[in-house]
């Protein structure tokens, strides 16, 4: 009963019987209807053509017995039961006959069963005896009526013997349509429940349920094909696999997962997955983001326990979220990772250990750059640092302060008649007796030879200046006693004071200079400078003026002093330098008028008409084949211009010069005078591809963390320092050019040796690694057409050296 009320035949038998008796219904109640109005018609044309015929029949009689008698007549069939002639006047001719009802109340009638009373009445007009009349005829209804109760009542009979019909029919029917359909199920509830193996074939004469039973057993057989590769798949994976339903418990696992747990899927299949784990992962479970991973303590089932790493990430299906949980050993990670951390921290500990040894090493290299090895006084490098240092908090709090020049008196002689050691400890007691002289805020600098420079910051005034000058005197007085020598030397000394004599200290310097020449000249043990000292104060304001008009004028010419790479012995570039070929004072060098340039401002005109000639020049040789990198000099006030960059740029385009085929030289001190307008004029020109080399390194700004911050490529070890570098009286200059070649180096900076006069000393720059040289050794300064010239000999003398090497 529970199939037939309501499985899918019950809705079939159900559904056609209300179906049927709607249609039925309908359908029957849609005949009768016209069979009934048929019945209607037909009895009421019937009885209007009897009326008519029974009004001509009367029409033609002449005497009232003849009506009467055919009056009578209309009774004999038994339809007509009402009859009545009434003739104009009132007179009324009725019917004698037993069947003629008088009782009944004539009303005409226009359609069936009107009024109710069974009749139908009929009025017709005649004319008897020439007089006008009304025939009254009422026909029963009676007859008909019964006809039509009878055709309903069979309608009915066989509407009710249809539907019984047609139910027989859908039972009959339907169980070859339900039958087939509970087959399916029945197997499609076997395969949910695991067997998978279960055929999906029905028998049954309806195609379209046989083509349905085809479709689903395909579709059965494709995913178990589907499901055993997919299985496959997760058994032969290397990590385990566990699909988690939301509420946390196992719904399958892989095989390596049992595995790795020592659990058949069966065992912990709806279990918690906490139970395969130490500490679970509640903290994370179920996950918060799309997808985590975390290491945790898996636990076997023998007991044990080991490390795992978990990825879980959520799967949404109809029936809920799935996680899906991928799990593997790490234990022999866990090994490496405790063996590579041991590893890297004897790795730490080794760079920790270099690093100091590294930094020991680094503090006595420094120590030596900037510090003379005999006397360990700062040297030239140092003192710069320092004056320059000086010279910001002296303009910053408005105070002076004063630069020593020093040589010693009677130095040279102790020197040559008693050697160099001799010479060497009185430099040393020299530097100690100072030292012991002045504060410690003071800074005492060795120069080179007998050589000393001074830097007394936050004095008073010239007093303090004075002051110090004659202790330094005072403690010189007393002889220095040598292996039973007692030796007696004296000391010159030249004051420079800021702000008084010099803002800068190149300025300082050269008149600190000024000043102890003088005092020496006179014998004196100071000397304050004075510009009436300076004897090239007197010309200043007329060759500056000569200047102006020489740049205009085109009385400037370059020089090229060309440049050797030491390990190829090839010439890579030369050094653009400027001479004044004055028309009374002839030839003249830079040093003679640049530093006029700066004061005066003419460095700016000069620098350009330099810029334009060399690229200019440059372009020339390009043509001619020759491909060298052109280095010039910028000034401090280059430094400082905006524009620089914008300017350099057009003179580049003009020409056709690639921008990495020039060299900017720049010195320390230039860099210094406003560093951060400095560095952004040099990382203009740096980041347009022109090379940058530091000039005259070692005699200006020597701080090495903001050496480190420049964009250079290059720096140039000062003359100063190479000239005298295999003396041995200077063998600080071997030191420090050691020292500069090896920072340089350290820090990926190309390092270039300038004032290379002899071939002794170009040998052992090569010795020490200097990458590139250039001096009087090599080419003096030389014209253009000279340096082509100079260049084509040098080459064929390199072809005819090779070519002997080779024979």
């Amino acid at each position: 009963m529970k199939h037939w009320k309501w499985g899918f035949a019950s809705y079939i038998i159900i559904g056609g019987l209300l179906i049927h008796a709607v249609l039925i219904s309908i359908l029957f109640s849609w005949v009768l209807k016209l069979v009934e109005h048929g019945y209607q018609e037909q009895f009421i044309s019937s009885s209007r053509y009897s009326a008519h015929q029974l009004t001509n029949h009367i029409a033609a009689t002449n005497s009232g017995k003849q009506v009467i008698d055919t009056i009578d007549d209309t009774f004999v069939d038994g339809r007509v039961v009402y009859a009545k002639l009434i003739l104009d006047g009132g007179r009324t001719l009725t019917s004698s006959s037993s069947r003629f009802n008088s009782t009944l109340n004539f009303q005409e009638d226009f359609f069936f069963g009107d009024h109710g009373d069974n009749v139908y009445f009929i009025a017709l007009r005649l004319s008897f005896e020439g007089r006008d009349a009304v025939l009254q005829l009422g026909y029963d209804e009676a007859s008909t009526q019964e006809q039509i109760e009878q055709t309903y009542k069979r309608g009915m009979l066989l509407a009710v013997g249809y539907i019984l019909l047609s139910l027989l029919l859908l039972a009959v029917i339907s169980p070859q349509v339900t039958r087939p359909l509970r087959q399916l199920r029945s197997a499609a509830r076997k395969i949910v429940a695991g067997r998978t193996g279960e055929r999906l074939v029905v028998n049954s004469n309806v195609d379209e349920i046989v083509g349905l039973a085809e479709d689903l057993e395909l579709m059965r057989a494709q995913l178990v094909v589907g499901e055993t590769h997919i299985r496959a798949i997760m058994d032969n994976v290397v990590n385990g696999i566990i699909t988690i339903r939301g509420w946390g418990d196992v719904e399958s696992m892989n095989t390596a997962a049992e595995q790795l747990f020592g659990y058949q899927a069966s065992e912990v299949v709806g279990r918690p997955l906490t139970g395969l784990l130490v500490h679970g992962i509640r903290s994370t479970f179920p996950p918060r983001e799309s997808a985590i991973t975390q290491e945790t303590i898996g636990r076997h089932r023998d007991g044990h326990t080991f490390p795992v790493e978990m990825a879980v990430s959520e799967l949404w299906r109809d029936e809920g979220v799935l996680y899906i949980a991928i799990v593997r050993d790490i234990t022999e990670r866990k090994h490496y990772e405790v063996g590579i951390k041991a590893m890297q921290e004897e790795l730490e500990q080794r760079v920790a250990k270099r690093t100091r040894e590294l930094a020991m090493l680094n503090q006595q290299l420094e120590h030596q750059a900037l510090h003379d090895s005999l006397t360990e006084l700062p040297n030239r490098l140092l003192l710069n640092d320092r004056l320059r240092h000086a010279i910001m908090t002296a303009q910053r709090k408005q105070q002076p302060l004063a630069l020593f020049i020093a040589d010693l008196d009677r130095f040279k002689e102790i020197n040559d008649t008693l050697g160099h050691h001799y010479g060497d400890v009185v430099l040393q007691q020299v530097a100690i007796r100072m030292c012991a002289a002045l504060r410690e805020s003071d800074t005492i600098s060795r120069l080179g030879g007998d050589e000393f420079a001074v830097v007394l910051p936050a004095i008073t005034g010239e007093g303090d200046a004075v002051n110090a000058a004659r202790k330094l005197a005072a403690v010189l007085e007393e002889p220095i006693v040598v292996d039973d020598h007692s030796l007696h030397v004296g000391i010159s000394i030249g004051i420079a004071l800021f702000p008084e004599h010099g803002m800068d200290s190149s300025t300082l310097m050269r008149h600190a200079d000024v000043a102890m020449y003088v005092a020496k000249r006179a014998s004196q043990d100071f000397v304050i400078y004075s510009p009436e000292q300076d004897q090239h104060s007197v010309t200043r304001l007329a060759l500056a003026g000569e200047l102006r008009r020489a740049i205009e004028n085109d009385e400037l010419v370059l020089y090229y002093q060309p440049k050797v790479d030491l390990k190829r012995d090839v010439v890579t570039g030369v050094e653009a330098l400027v001479r004044w070929q004055h028309p009374q004072r002839g030839l003249l060098s830079s040093d003679e008028f640049i530093p006029l340039a700066e004061q005066t401002g003419l460095i700016r005109p000069l620098t350009l008409f330099v810029l334009e000639e060399a690229l200019h020049q440059y372009h020339l040789w390009q043509q001619a084949g020759v491909d060298i990198v052109m280095s010039i000099n910028l000034s401090a006030s280059h430094l400082q211009d905006q524009q620089l960059a914008d300017q350099i740029n057009l003179l580049l385009d003009e020409w056709q010069v690639p921008a990495c085929q020039l060299l900017f030289e720049i010195t320390e001190s230039a860099i210094m005078a406003d560093p951060m307008r400095a560095m952004h004029t040099l990382k203009q020109l740096n980041e347009m591809g022109i090379g940058l080399s530091i000039d005259d390194f070692g005699t200006g700004y020597s701080s090495l963390v903001y050496l480190k911050q420049l964009p250079v490529a290059e720096i140039k070890i000062d003359k100063s320092f190479v000239i005298d570098m295999l003396d041995s009286d200077n063998s600080e200059d071997l030191v420090i050019v050691r020292s500069t070649i090896d920072l340089g180096h350290n820090m990926g900076l190309r390092v270039v040796a300038e004032g290379v006069e002899s071939l002794a000393v170009l040998e052992r720059l090569t010795e020490l690694g200097c990458d590139q040289a250039q001096g009087y050794c090599i080419s003096y300064p030389l014209l253009a057409d000279e340096f082509i010239t100079w260049l084509k000999v040098r080459t064929a003398e390199q072809a005819a050296y090779i070519k002997n090497r080779i024979l």
